[in-house]
């Protein structure tokens, strides 16, 4: 995705809702990194405590960012009621990862920072 955003384009029901969203994920991506949590309880954890009620703040969110949540949330849609490999929690993690860092970078304010596709 070549979407560039910065802070001065995020209002403050945005900015308030980048933070939460970048809380709820931080949470997300520490559970997903675990060495002491199996992949499939960390997996369903993140997707049930953190990343799903997100999707609430979507529309405060810049665009490029909401879709990037939506493909995270889809992630964890697809995985209710079957089994859930590493693999499927280490695509989940990259996915949260990549949205930590957009978000991070509007945050920080660096000037049209590129998104992640």
């Amino acid at each position: 995705m070549d979407s560039r955003v910065s802070i001065s384009d995020v209002n403050w029901d945005g900015t308030v809702a980048l933070a939460y969203v970048a809380e709820q994920l931080f949470a997300a991506a520490q559970l997903l990194t675990s060495d002491r949590i199996p992949a499939d309880h960390a997996l369903r954890v993140s997707c049930e405590q953190h990343i799903s009620g997100l999707m609430e703040y979507r529309e405060f969110l810049p665009k490029a960012i909401g879709t990037e949540l939506e493909a995270a949330h889809a992630l964890c849609s697809d995985k209710k009621g079957v089994e859930i490999s590493k693999e499927d929690a280490q695509q989940l993690t990259r996915r949260v990862m990549e949205l930590l860092r957009d978000i991070s970078r509007i945050i920080k304010a660096e000037p049209s920072a590129p998104l992640a596709a």
